[in-house]
């Protein structure tokens, strides 16, 4: 009783913290004080040092009835750490062994929750390499070169890549889009499972975003379509699009001028209605020398722009236009007019028209569609390029309409 009465002052000098907790605990490797009721846990350092001595510490601990057992990491009171040249602690394992020559630590301990039994535990410390492991965000320019636009520190082995603070779009190169995916140093598609290989030495993994030279918004969705056409924006379709029946177009927006790139990458728009606001009537000398003109098409008037790769399929028209001071309405599924623009590689088919309304007195000879199934009606100047243009539609285009001169 005496022997126990001195060890237990000894845990009140070393560990009041845990005296206060209803246990006690001190390190002692000389003695075996569990044939005494302590209980006993070794910390194996695994060639870490603890105050200067590589051996593995025993500490012997008093749970009193009614306490949760649990125990604390080597070091929590003392003041002093155990440590490792060119290594840190990552924990204390229960279970240590050597599979093909190489050391396998599982059942990590955790301190917060694990408790322990009358018969002790032996902890194994795992030590890592105190190197850095990171992710770059890369981006490759016309010439091959890397350029660094951000860096994740600190990573875990086996930690996957995320780019949570977006550095591919808010640092994207000047002139350029992000795509919003990533591939890897050989241009393969990143794999979301790979994990940071770690190593002995800090190691980098480079992953690079994908991006397209020109100012676009990245179009994946109806809705995303149907806003960057509606406001007038460059657009770069990422797959094909059903807009379910939604308006498509310049029309119903503000602007009566595309003046961006439309790049539809061999994609397929469909299931729409050719947006239009029939009170929105221009001034327009190309088509007319009087206004109150109703001019309706996707573009509007291609100036200065580009419309490439992409088909438009199964759209429809149902002309909706009793207001009285139009006086002549113009139909073109791509545009009106175009000026120093680019059109390459575009189809539209499966056109349909109808004419619901017109106001009363209203000429048909003022209903004016474009000759042989055209898609728009004057190319105004000679440095706008057409090729690879065609239209196809359900219904005759001209059943409504009349063939312009």
């Amino acid at each position: 009783m005496k022997l126990r009465k001195l060890l237990i002052a000894a845990m009140t000098v070393v560990s009041a913290a845990c005296l206060a907790a209803g246990i006690s605990a001190c390190s002692d490797a000389s003695a075996d004080y569990s044939q005494m009721g302590y209980v006993k846990v070794v910390f194996h350092l695994e060639g870490g040092r603890y105050r200067n001595s590589t051996n593995a510490v025993t500490n012997y601990y008093d749970f009193e009835e009614g306490t949760q057992n649990l125990i604390f990491p080597l070091g929590e009171f003392s003041g002093t750490q155990p440590i490792r040249e060119n290594y840190k602690l990552d924990g204390w394992y229960q279970t240590r062994e050597e599979v093909n020559g190489t050391v396998v630590y599982e059942n990590a301990w955790d301190f917060s929750s694990d408790t322990v039994s009358e018969e002790g535990v032996e902890l194994y410390a795992y030590w890592r390499p105190d190197v850095n492991y990171s992710y770059n965000v890369c981006f490759r320019d016309e010439n091959g070169e890397v350029e660094i636009l951000g860096t994740y520190n600190g990573k875990s082995e086996g930690e996957p890549f995320s780019d949570d603070l977006n550095y591919a779009e808010l640092k994207a190169p000047s002139g350029y889009t992000f795509l919003g995916i990533f591939v890897d140093e050989d241009g393969n598609p990143w794999d979301e499972t790979f994990g940071h290989p770690g190593g002995e030495e800090d190691t980098a993994v480079n992953v690079f975003p994908v991006y397209v030279k020109g100012i676009y918004a990245v179009v994946r969705t109806a809705e995303e379509l149907q806003s960057a056409l509606s406001s007038g924006r460059g657009v770069y379709l990422m797959n094909d699009i059903d807009m379910g029946g939604q308006a498509l177009g310049t029309g119903a927006g503000t602007s009566v001028n595309y003046r961006s790139e439309f790049c539809g990458n061999g994609y397929t728009v469909s299931n729409f209605t050719i947006a239009y606001n029939a009170s929105n009537l221009v001034n327009n000398p190309d088509l007319d020398e009087e206004g109150n003109l109703l001019c309706i098409s996707l573009f509007g008037n291609l100036v200065g722009a580009a419309v490439k790769d992409v088909t438009f399929a199964d759209y429809t028209l149902a002309l909706d236009a009793n207001y009285s001071r139009i006086r002549r309405i113009y139909i073109a599924p791509l545009c009106t007019t175009m000026r120093e623009s680019t059109v390459e590689n575009v189809t539209f088919e499966n056109g349909e028209f109808t004419c619901l309304k017109l106001s009363a007195g209203f000429a048909e000879e003022n209903l004016l569609v474009p000759q042989n199934n055209g898609a728009y009606f004057v190319n105004i100047d000679d440095s706008s390029t057409v090729i690879g243009l065609s239209c196809s539609y359900v219904n005759d285009m001209h059943e409504y309409f009349v063939q312009s001169e």
